[in-house]
Formats: C-alpha cells, sequence, structure tokens
C-alpha cells in the first residue's frame, strides 16, 4: 500500500490532487477530460464492481472543478447536482458567508458564481465540497479543544508543543477554511503510543496532570520526565484505558527519580522545607519574601518562587523559632504564648496577616535566652 498512501490516506484530497495533477500535466491539446487524461481514465473506466464508484465520483469532482473542455467524459458525481448557496453552506460549516464566497473567488475550493441583475453575484457551492470541509474542519482542533481532549492545563500543553510532541501544522499544509492548528489524528496518536505502554498500578502514583511547576520549580527537568513519558520510557499505570492522558497515573517514585537526576543544585523548595520541618509552605514562603530565610528567587510560571540551601536553613534555625512550633513543644497554644512573650516585652517576627489573624510568628532564640536567664 506504501504506493498509494499520499492518495488514500488523506481521503478524498490526497486522491483528488493526484487526478487534478494528471488533468493538468496531459496533453494540452486534448479537448476533452478522458483523452487528457488517457489511458489512466480509460483504466479506471475498466472496473465495474460498485466498490470503485467512489473514486470514480471523485474524479467527476476534479473534472467539474478543474476542466473547461467541451466534453468531460461519461462520468458524473452523484452528489454535483446538489448545490448548497453560499449563505447556507457557511452557515452550516460555521463560518461567515464572506469569508465562504472569497474562497470560492481563490478558487481554494468548488463551486460557482453566477451574475444575477445589476451588480449582485450569486455563490454556491456543490453539497459534496461543504461535507469535505466539516471533515477537514472536525479532523482539526484548536488549543483548548486539543487540552480538552488531553485532559492537561494550558501550561503543559505548552510543554508538549516545545517538546515537539504536539505539533502545531503550518496555515500552508491546512485545507481551506479550517481553524483548528493541531492535527487530530497526531494528538490521538501520542496519547495511543503512551497507553500501549501501561502497565498494572504497582504503588503510590502521580497524575499526568499534576506534573506541573507547583511540583517542581526546574522547568528543564519537568520537560525532560514529560519527554521520556512520551517516548514511552517511563510507563503509565492505567486500571480503566479510557481516562484522560492528565489523569494517566504514573509511579511516584520514577517521577521523583527523573526530577533529582537533573536538579542542577541541592537547594530546596518552599515544599521541601515544610516537609523536613513541619512547618507550613506558605510560612516558609513568606519568610523567604520577608529576607528572614536567606533564598534565591526563581521564575514559576506567572508567579515567583523561592530555593533555600541548606547552609541558610541552618542559619534561620539558629536564629528563630516558629512560635507554632515551640507551642506544640511545651503543649500549650500560639495564641498563650505570643501573649505571654507580649506581656514579657519579647517581639515576635515574620507574622502574615490572614483576615482577622495573623500566622507563621517567629522568636529569636537570643530572646527566648534572655528569657530563661531572667527566670533562673
Amino acid at each position: 500500500m506504501a504506493p498509494v498512501e499520499s492518495l488514500l490516506a488523506n481521503w478524498p484530497h490526497g486522491f483528488e490532487n493526484y487526478v487534478k495533477k494528471l488533468l493538468h500535466e496531459g496533453d494540452p491539446d486534448a479537448t476533452s477530460a478522458p483523452e487528457r487524461l488517457g489511458n489512466w481514465y480509460q483504466r479506471l473506466m475498466r472496473f465495474r464492481e460498485p466498490e470503485y464508484d467512489v473514486f470514480k465520483d471523485a474524479v467527476a469532482r476534479v473534472i467539474e472543478r478543474e476542466f473547461s473542455g467541451f466534453h468531460p467524459g461519461r462520468l458524473a458525481s452523484t452528489s454535483s447536482r446538489e448545490w448548497l448557496p453560499a449563505t447556507e453552506a457557511a452557515r452550516q460549516l460555521g463560518i461567515s458567508a464572506q469569508r465562504l464566497v472569497a474562497a470560492v473567488q481563490k478558487k481554494e475550493i468548488a463551486g460557482k458564481i453566477s451574475q444575477r441583475g445589476f451588480g449582485h453575484n450569486q455563490t454556491v457551492v456543490p453539497k459534496f465540497e461543504v461535507l469535505n470541509i466539516a471533515a477537514d474542519r472536525r479532523r482539526f482542533w484548536s488549543a483548548a479543544e486539543t487540552c480538552d481532549y488531553l485532559g492537561v492545563g494550558r501550561t503543559q500543553f505548552q510543554f508538549l508543543k516545545e517538546l515537539g510532541v504536539v505539533g502545531e501544522v503550518p496555515v500552508s499544509d491546512r485545507p481551506p477554511l479550517v481553524d483548528g492548528r493541531f492535527h487530530s489524528n497526531s494528538v490521538e496518536e501520542l496519547v495511543f503510543k503512551i497507553r500501549a505502554s501501561a502497565t498494572e498500578l504497582t504503588g503510590e502514583a502521580v497524575l499526568f496532570k499534576e506534573l506541573t511547576l507547583n511540583r517542581t520549580t526546574d522547568k528543564t527537568a519537568l520537560k525532560k520526565l514529560i519527554r521520556l513519558i512520551c517516548e514511552g520510557s517511563i510507563a503509565a499505570e492505567l486500571e480503566d484505558q479510557d481516562v484522560l492522558l492528565g489523569d494517566f497515573r504514573f509511579q511516584k517514585s520514577d517521577v521523583e527519580k527523573v526530577l533529582r537526576s537533573e536538579r542542577h543544585s541541592l537547594d530546596w523548595t518552599a515544599n521541601d522545607v515544610a516537609k523536613l520541618t513541619g512547618w507550613k509552605a506558605q510560612a516558609v514562603t513568606h519568610w523567604c519574601k520577608l529576607g528572614l530565610l536567606g533564598s534565591r528567587k526563581v521564575p514559576h510560571g506567572p508567579s515567583e518562587s523561592f530555593l533555600v540551601r541548606p547552609q541558610q536553613l541552618v542559619i534561620f534555625q539558629s536564629e528563630y523559632m516558629p512560635v507554632a512550633t515551640l507551642a506544640r513543644s511545651k503543649g500549650t497554644t500560639s495564641r498563650k504564648l505570643l501573649s505571654d512573650f507580649e506581656s514579657k516585652g519579647i517581639e515576635t517576627h515574620g507574622a502574615q496577616i490572614e483576615g482577622k489573624t495573623t500566622r507563621g510568628h517567629l522568636v529569636k532564640l537570643s530572646d527566648l535566652a534572655s528569657l530563661l536567664s531572667e527566670a533562673a
């Protein structure tokens, strides 16, 4: 089938383009379509089986559009007698009539323009052409439609585009009157490839839609992880084959191994620090913003994030104690300790206002030492 792949893979456009090429390359002095197409046409007409009617119908459509001689031949398109006004054709396609008429004028699609009255033109389009255009428009998806099919967000979709696993089709390669930029077949094939390498779930898993910059600030590592998944090097774990790509699950240990291996330093994110210490990640980020906890600022999608070196965390812990941590160790509440500190004139630092309350209070270890010495 390889020699005819280009003719059949994009039906009927591939085949019709081939017939158009034969028609234009034929004898220019020929006055009939059969003569212009020559032996190829004669061989086609020898096939009497009904299975060949769709091919003959496609040839008839090309002759109707492209041939201007006196004798079109014995073929007649079964749908060529059915014409739709441009307004109705445009309504069925969901586009403007002006756009459809312009495509007919440029000869991008089949159609006829006739003059009715003074200065008025009427444009009609064959029904088969409307059906072909509608099929093309269904095959090409917009970015939003592609994201919905995959079940991913815009950031992940951008990664898939940057990696080249979801390719945008150039305008010059799209059929006429098509708005979508992504070929549905290529997107479906990507999901099929990942699904084909799936195994059974054996441990803690991470969803594909959770592989975002919220999990790591290292964009390079994240893109590598997604690329390995798309290549099938990291297998999905599926119990239900019908789920969207965003709900595909992957072994958490495999995910973290790739993310760790791509790190260029031992810096910790706010989430990492929170897991190590038991503090709130939101409080850690706030202390970094205030400069109390040493860190470096890095881009994080539309916002910003902070990375903390182990040495910086050690310095912070040698200077400050979270009041909430101290309260837990003493079996009391943060509110009680804050009241005691206020009565003794001890200032707290790094608090963040949340509604009518404050969180993330820090007390200096030197102030606690002074309090203990006074008590002694």
